[in-house]
């Protein structure tokens, strides 16, 4: 009885992770053809009201329209400016706060072009429109392994959170549209559903915001250890993995030693290879499985300090630095 009642579970489940999958297929593939360009961010929230019933549906209808067509500003990475108010009252500065937060709406909607403010200020617009609850997060980010250690991270990036049935959920409208090839200054366009309602314990590994209650987390991250974390790349998304060790992004080691890696929810097709930043190809490994679990390792024979990428079918999904003892 008792393994007739896991398959049944098991079974159901899948049913059900299956539907949910078919459903967020149906509506992106609805999303998307929409025309590419709207007038005013109302024009687009009355579209998506038409098309789409829970706040949830809304709101990532919102989030596959912008991550399609709205395309990251490279030329503006560097010229972004503190906006000042002059005021005579709170009450007058609330309302020219709300009058520049709706005119770079439309300009993003209409440019469809933006940095990080641009995009998190449109999805919090379309949001309001949508009669969804929304925040606009700031927070430092990580992108680069050489990031790993710093622990003085400049605040330097935007978001959202929006309420859902009660709950906050994080959502990154930027990083879900793509990303910035630095070596040509050059926007790739990449969409990734992964960052629309993402695990809080996930979106921590290279999102802390300025105010510590958006963590969204029961035990609160300090800025030093979210500096030490490793770096996470788009495989680590795609393969749905989780790192079980090692939990630091600066691995320590001394001569001959090796590194060990567990990790979950590796596909069973899927292999593993490393690379060192000095290293011309990559290495692949022989992986143990065991209920789920993969372990390997990895020799540390490099030079003392220096970068290692773990990769899944050939593109990268971990991020580390190498410190020789």
């Amino acid at each position: 009885m008792f393994h007739s009642f896991k398959i049944v579970a098991l079974f159901i489940f899948l049913i059900s992770s299956l539907g949910i999958q078919a459903q967020n297929s149906t509506l992106e593939k609805q999303v998307l053809t929409y025309p590419s360009r709207f007038n005013s961010v109302e024009a687009l929230a009355n579209k998506i009201n038409a098309d789409f019933h829970s706040p949830e549906d809304k709101a990532k209808a919102a989030y596959v329209w912008m991550t399609h067509h709205i395309s990251y500003d490279v030329k503006g990475i560097n010229k972004q400016k503190r906006v000042a108010f002059k005021y005579s009252s709170e009450a007058d500065l609330i309302a020219q706060k709300k009058a520049f937060r709706k005119e770079l709406a439309l300009k993003t909607l209409k440019r469809k072009k933006a940095v990080c403010e641009g995009y998190s200020t449109l999805y919090k617009a379309l949001c309001t429109h949508l009669n969804i609850e929304c925040e606009m997060i700031t927070g430092s980010s990580k992108t680069f392994i050489a990031e790993i250690g710093n622990t003085r991270l400049p605040s330097n990036h935007a978001w959202n959170a929006i309420k859902l049935d009660g709950t906050w959920r994080l959502v990154d409208v930027t990083w879900g549209a793509g990303s910035v090839d630095y070596s040509q200054m050059r926007f790739r366009r990449s969409y990734n559903p992964s960052f629309f309602d993402t695990e809080p314990s996930d979106f921590i590994i290279n999102h802390f915001p300025d105010k510590s209650q958006w963590q969204l987390l029961d035990q609160k991250m300090s800025i030093k250890e979210f500096g030490l974390q490793y770096q996470i790349f788009q495989a680590y998304w795609d393969s749905n993995i989780k790192l079980i060790v090692p939990q630091s992004g600066i691995l320590k080691y001394k001569k001959g030693e090796s590194i060990q890696f567990r990790i979950e929810n590796l596909s069973p097709k899927s292999h593993i290879a490393y690379k060192y930043r000095n290293e011309k190809f990559g290495n692949r490994i022989t992986v143990n499985r065991t209920d789920g679990i993969c372990s390997f390792t990895v020799p540390m024979t490099h030079l003392r300090k220096n970068e290692l990428i773990i990769y899944i079918d050939t593109k990268p999904a971990l991020g580390f630095k190498c410190q020789r003892q």
